[in-house]
């Protein structure tokens, strides 16, 4: 990623990319088989004169990735062609026909991926006859070390949220904290 920044505008403040996690794309895109969902954080030198515009670090970073024929900084890693479906700055699709559906307005509902009604990014909602709502999410990290009176011990199966070790252990994890 550094020299995919290396020819951008922000090379001069580009500091690090910090990974927060990978996951399968079917997380994001139930269209997307393949490869892999880099979820990073882009660590830039502060400067209260030029602050930075995600929209354009984006827009940058998609430049920086056309040049070299969509391979991160000329290397080996290649990414997908419909990545711009992931572009923080996208516009939203109208509000109306959907899929063979219409999108209630009143909810605040968009159309996602020209199939399905849900709320807009930054929003959610309990259920599809709540009102969308702004939300604010932040990582927690939680080091969890015990289920009952078994250590638990991180194998790979943990870190692919398709596996069924991954589904049980969250689901059990989560429900016995939560009670």
């Amino acid at each position: 990623m550094a020299r995919a920044f290396g020819g951008t505008l922000y090379a001069p403040r580009y500091v690090n990319t910090k990974v927060e996690y990978i996951t399968h794309p079917k997380t994001v895109n139930s269209s997307w088989p393949d490869g892999l969902l880099f979820k990073y954080d882009v660590q830039t030198t502060p400067s209260k004169q030029q602050p930075i515009d995600r929209c354009d670090v984006w827009r940058q970073m998609m430049s920086s990735f056309q040049r070299t024929n969509a391979h991160i900084g000329g290397g080996s890693l290649r990414i997908a062609d419909d990545s711009e479906q992931l572009n923080p700055c996208r516009l939203e699709e109208p509000i109306g026909e959907c899929g063979g559906q219409s999108c209630k307005e009143a909810l605040g509902e968009i159309c996602l991926a020209g199939s399905v009604c849900g709320c807009p990014v930054g929003m959610r909602r309990a259920a599809s006859t709540d009102v969308c709502r702004a939300v604010e999410t932040w990582n927690v990290p939680l080091w969890v070390i015990r289920k009952e009176n078994k250590n638990l011990v991180y194998n790979d199966s943990f870190a692919n949220p398709m596996d069924t070790v991954y589904k049980v252990g969250l689901s059990s994890t989560i429900t016995s904290t939560m009670v």
